[in-house]
């Protein structure tokens, strides 16, 4: 599968609530999902360590780009995503 990753479509929507979420490969691999939750659709996936903000904040600029525009976002309790939506869509109401 890493040979050939699916691919993501990102779909353009200006009013976004995003799902943010890693999940953990044996604690050395961690696959982030962005998922938006109107749309129903995985906008998309980034697999690195950890929840890396730098990561998350290129990530959030490559959904800018595309069109997405973040209203809300829920995640977990880490600090990353919190500070990575903070910078990139300052406006965007933070949930956990």
């Amino acid at each position: 599968m890493l040979t050939n990753p699916p691919k993501v479509e990102i779909l353009s929507n200006q009013n976004a609530h995003l799902l943010i979420d890693g999940t953990y490969f044996k604690r050395t691999n961690c696959l982030i999902l962005y998922f938006d939750s109107d749309l129903k659709h995985f906008q998309l996936l980034c697999y690195s360590t950890r929840e890396i903000k730098d990561e998350i904040i290129k990530d959030l600029r490559v959904l800018k780009r595309a069109g997405v525009n973040v209203i809300s976002t829920t995640a977990d309790g880490k600090n990353a995503v919190k500070s990575a939506l903070k910078k990139i869509f300052p406006k965007a109401t933070f949930q956990r």
